[in-house]
């Protein structure tokens, strides 16, 4: 840059100084739009998209996002801090335009990464897509740690979804936990923990742990991080229920040992050996070893007793007032209320409390597995609004990281089917071919194959020979379900 630059630049910078940041945008758009030198002209609008963020000048984003594109003076680190300026400001939006002229302008992985992870950010479904690009230019550019955290950012998106999940655990099983960094490896096993393998799963919990003894609960940022992967390795086990192995609940005993009996550890381990003890009685079959253990687990938790009482009154089908049913404001009351409301032949009532769930989930709020089953029962249900509701709540259930349904995805898949629900049923089928469910392959393929057809007398050739060969693939066992979003 010339000493005229240099002057010029100086002006700029005293007019936003003494004028205020909406005088400094007229200055440095002006030394932009006017100037030959690249250098001069990449750090005036640094200048000014530094005033534009502060005058929340929409306009002039767009103005300077074009100008960048124009910059041939190599990387400018300015423009990524200018970005997450913008972010912490509230402009997305202007923040993401200008990544993308970053990336139109100079297509380097950090670039490319830098767009990903605005659109990561604003929920963009188009963030996979981009990362999968960060990831390939940083393996040409050699930029292994890019690549590596690309990935992870990549997979933290794909295991959202269940039609996605299956190629999540294989990205994931190209990272070595070891080279990545502590907040990476977090987001590695909260993927690896939906593996159908309880080894893989094992191993993930294995990380978790590894986390909470270098962390430590300490009130600092690796504190915190531990505080994370303990509410992650409780909710794993919450979400598992009945079908924890012994396995995973040897690491996740292990796990909540490191904690102090102060932050919960001692009742963490106490459930999960009764969640452990449930699993075992469900393997040995009998109703004396499965009313003991649950015996067992609500003599051992009294904030559990009572629920248990109340399920079990439920099941026997003794008489539940209407009005203490519908006074519950937790998870589990008000799932306890729809099943009686079922029970009770009350499909109004029933679908009050099912929308309350489906609501809840539809926030992304904690609801369990569990809520499965008690949608299925209402997806049989002849109450057309009952059934209604149950497809709402099995369809934000579906978007959200949950375990399986206790009795499988391919029964639900098949109550879905009987309402109608076809891409919800599809959407089941795939997670019951990733738990590799007896028979489920085949009727994922079988599925695939009808809807191929429909589409194809439909006109629509692409999606039909989609549809098609990804049957051909699982009738043959080339590959694992597909991960499509669209059925």
């Amino acid at each position: 840059m010339s000493l005229t630059g240099d002057v010029a630049l100086a002006a700029a910078e005293r007019v936003e100084r003494t004028g205020g940041p909406k005088a400094g945008l007229a200055i440095y758009r002006r030394v932009a739009s006017s100037t030959t030198d690249a250098t001069l002209r990449a750090k005036a609008i640094l200048g000014a998209l530094r005033c534009a963020t502060a005058t929340r000048d929409l306009g002039a984003f767009r103005d300077l996002s074009l100008l960048w594109e124009t910059v041939d003076a190599g990387m400018w680190d300015g423009v990524f801090t200018a970005c997450k300026d913008m972010w912490r400001a509230g402009l997305g939006v202007a923040a993401t335009d200008l990544a993308h002229a970053e990336v139109r302008r100079l297509r380097t992985a950090r670039a490319l990464y830098a767009y990903a992870r605005c659109l990561d950010v604003a929920g963009d479904a188009r963030a996979a897509g981009a990362f999968t690009e960060a990831i390939e230019r940083a393996e040409n550019e050699g930029a292994v740690d890019l690549a590596r955290t690309a990935r992870i950012r990549r997979l933290s998106w794909l295991a959202r979804a269940p039609e996605t999940l299956p190629e999540a655990i294989e990205e994931a099983k190209r990272i070595v936990p070891a080279e990545a960094q502590p907040h990476e490896r977090l987001d590695l096993a909260r993927a690896l923990l939906r593996s159908p393998s309880r080894f893989v799963r094992a191993g993930a919990i294995g990380l978790l742990d590894e986390l909470v003894r270098d962390g430590g609960p300490r009130p600092d940022a690796d504190g915190r991080l531990a505080a994370m992967a303990t509410r992650l390795g409780a909710r794993h086990a919450d979400d598992m229920g009945d079908a924890l192995t012994s396995l995973e609940a040897d690491r996740l005993l292990a796990l909540f040992s490191r904690l102090p009996p102060s932050s919960g550890g001692a009742l963490a381990k106490k459930r999960v050996a009764a969640i452990e003890a449930l699993a075992r009685a469900r393997e040995k079959g009998g109703a004396e070893a499965w009313s003991a253990a649950l015996a067992a687990a609500a003599n051992g938790d009294p904030e559990l007793a009572a629920l248990h009482r109340r399920a079990g009154d439920v099941v026997a089908g003794r008489f539940e007032p209407v009005e203490s049913a519908s006074a519950s404001s937790d998870v589990w009351g008000t799932m306890l209320d729809a099943a009686s409301a079922i029970r009770d032949g009350a499909p109004a009532r029933a679908a009050r409390s099912l929308r309350v769930l489906a609501e809840r989930a539809e926030r992304f709020e904690r609801v369990p597995p569990q809520l499965f089953t008690i949608a299925v029962v209402a997806l049989q249900n002849e109450d057309d609004e009952l059934r209604g509701v149950a497809g709402r709540l099995v369809a934000a259930m579906l978007k959200s990281e949950i375990a399986a349904p206790p009795r499988g995805w391919l029964g639900l898949a098949r109550a879905l089917d009987a309402c109608g629900m076809e891409e919800l049923a599809t959407v089941a089928r795939r997670s019951a071919a990733l738990a590799k469910e007896p028979g489920a392959a085949e009727a994922l393929a079988q599925s695939l194959t009808m809807k191929g057809w429909q589409l194809a007398r439909e006109g629509d050739r692409s999606r039909a020979i989609e549809r098609l060969r990804e049957a051909k693939a699982l009738a043959t066992g080339e590959r694992p379900a597909a991960a499509t979003r669209s059925t």
